[in-house]
């Protein structure tokens, strides 16, 4: 019965999230590693960090990974990745995301905002 006329008692509206995943101010470095037959190589680095900010008067969390390849390896193959993200910091649900990537000359560069407002439908 309170399945059937209650479907709403069980919902997440307005759901808060307790994050428990990282805090502001983290760092994070790790080495990558290229494997060849029985030799594994330092490649390059990647670095995770997190900070508190204000996008537009909202509180929220600034995510950012860059990840590059070793000057002396450029020449076999170039990496300059930077992936960023801003985050509520109550829901965690993204509100912007930033990719600029450069992977062996393939250029990549997305900036996608979330918006919670509907956006008009316009017809061609």
């Amino acid at each position: 019965f309170i399945l059937i006329f209650c479907p709403n008692i069980f919902s997440q509206n307005n759901c808060n999230v307790k994050n428990f995943s990282f805090k502001a101010g983290e760092n994070l470095e790790y080495s990558i590693q290229y494997n060849w037959h029985f030799v594994w190589l330092n490649a390059g680095k990647v670095t995770f960090s997190t900070s508190l900010k204000n996008y537009y008067g909202t509180p929220c969390y600034y995510v950012k990974a860059a990840g590059k390849t070793f000057p002396k390896y450029d020449h076999f193959y170039t990496v300059r990745d930077t992936f960023t993200s801003y985050m509520y910091t109550t829901k965690l649900e993204p509100l912007r995301f930033i990719r600029n990537s450069n992977e062996g000359g393939n250029i990549i560069f997305n900036d996608i905002v979330l918006t919670m407002k509907p956006v008009p439908f316009i017809p061609l």
